[in-house]
C-alpha cells in the first residue's frame, strides 16, 4: 500500500470512529424528568442548561388522553397541531434527534399546548 492509499485508509477509519462515539455519547432525555409531559409544567425551566446534538433522545412521559406533536414554527406558535411534522399518543414516545437546529413540541389535543405542553429543543 502507497503513501496515498494509506492516508485516505486511515482518514475513513477515523471518521468511521467520529460517527461510531457519536452514537454511543448521545444521552438520553426524560422531557419533564420525573414529572414528565403534562400540563402546568415549565419546560424553558427544564430545557435551560441542556446541550442536546444529533442522536440524542427525547422520551416523552404522559398520561393517556394526551399527545406529543413535532411542529413548525408558525404552528407552534399558534398551538395548532394540523399537519405535524411526527405526532403520537402512546404514552411513551422516543424522538431521536437526527437534525440540527430548532425543534418545536406541544401538546396536540384540546387546550394541551395553551396549558403549558410546548417545548423548544435547539440541537448542536
Amino acid at each position: 500500500m502507497n503513501n496515498q492509499n494509506a492516508a485516505i485508509a486511515i482518514s475513513y477509519t477515523i471518521l468511521i470512529y467520529l460517527g461510531c462515539a457519536q452514537s454511543i455519547f448521545a444521552k438520553v432525555y426524560t422531557v419533564g424528568d420525573k414529572a414528565g409531559w403534562g400540563p402546568g409544567n415549565d419546560y424553558t425551566k427544564w430545557v435551560k442548561g441542556k446541550n442536546f446534538v444529533k442522536s440524542d433522545v427525547l422520551v416523552f412521559r404522559y398520561a393517556e388522553g394526551y399527545s406529543v406533536d413535532e411542529v413548525d414554527s408558525k404552528r407552534f406558535h399558534r398551538c395548532d397541531s394540523r399537519n405535524s411534522l411526527f405526532s403520537a399518543i402512546d404514552g411513551n414516545t422516543k424522538i431521536p434527534l437526527t437534525r440540527s437546529g430548532v425543534h418545536y413540541f406541544i401538546g396536540g389535543f384540546f387546550n394541551e399546548c395553551s396549558q403549558g405542553m410546548n417545548l423548544t429543543v435547539v440541537v448542536n
